[in-house]
């Protein structure tokens, strides 16, 4: 038997027991013969996996991805990329180059690409561009 102790508010689980716990009466325990992961979340009854991704959310029986917060998420990541070259975006700027200029084209073409916003900014799918200076 495994005793699984749910986080406040979310239903994440956040510790496994193999012993029942004492805790306060706020904190949710479940007595399970599952395998249960930390992580993983309590839903509709049972337990699932989440994926990989803080853009999911849980909605009618399956897992969602919340696009526009992966597309706020990998613009964000965008902006920070042509924010740390912004500088050397200047002509008189010793690493300003033809490959600085098409590197920043492409941060800027990103929400274009197909597959935008993938599932966030982390995605391998994600194209981001390499600058090599």
């Amino acid at each position: 038997m495994k005793y699984i102790e749910l986080a406040l508010n979310s239903n994440k689980v956040q510790y496994v027991h193999d012993a029942p716990p004492t805790l306060p009466a706020s904190i949710t325990v479940i007595e399970t013969e599952e395998d249960i992961e930390v992580g993983m979340y309590y839903i509709d009854g049972s337990f699932q996996e989440a994926p990989d991704n803080e853009y999911y959310y849980w909605e009618d029986g399956a897992w969602v991805l919340n696009t526009t917060a992966a597309e706020v998420a990998v613009r964000a990541e965008r902006n920070s990329r042509l924010t740390n070259t912004d500088s050397m975006a200047l002509p008189d700027h010793p690493s300003y180059s033809a490959a600085l200029l098409t590197y920043r084209k492409a941060l800027r073409d990103i929400p274009e690409q197909e597959g935008f916003p993938w599932t966030g900014p982390d995605d391998p799918e994600c194209p981001w561009p390499t600058l090599d200076v």
